[in-house]
Parts: structure tokens; sequence; C-alpha cells
């Protein structure tokens, strides 16, 4: 199964990712913010353009919010 990426709500995702694309199978405990899950995901070996590709398909907005959370850290 490739990366699966839902938004639950406007700031937050569930995913799920399962070997090719990640090291092991993997979902989400509970709904996250998407730099969270981003850095998640990573950390699980998938890979960076998979990831960004997944988050698309659930938020064609997400770019935008990856900036606006960076400028609030």
């Amino acid at each position: 199964m490739p990366i699966k990426v839902v938004k639950v709500t406007q700031a937050l995702y569930i995913a799920e990712a399962t070997p090719p694309h990640s090291t092991a199978p993997w979902s989400t405990a509970q709904p996250m913010r998407f730099h969270q899950l981003c850095e998640q995901l990573l950390n699980r070996g998938c890979h960076q353009i998979d990831v960004a590709d997944a988050v698309d398909s659930a938020d064609r907005q997400w770019e935008e919010k990856m900036i606006e959370e960076r400028r609030n850290r």
C-alpha cells in the first residue's frame, strides 16, 4: 500500500504507511499537525517525494500550511 494521508480537520491529519514505502507498517495513533506527520513518516523511512505526494492528495494547500507552521515555531 502506498502512503495514505487523510485530512481530519483544517490542521490535523492521520496517515498509514507500509513497506516498501516505510521500514515497517505504521499508522498514526492520533491526528497530528502537518510538520509532526511529515517528520514521523520520514523517520520511518518514507521518501520525501512520496510523503509530499500523499499529503498533496489529502490537502492541496499543504505547502501554505507548512510555511505557516514553520513561522509559528
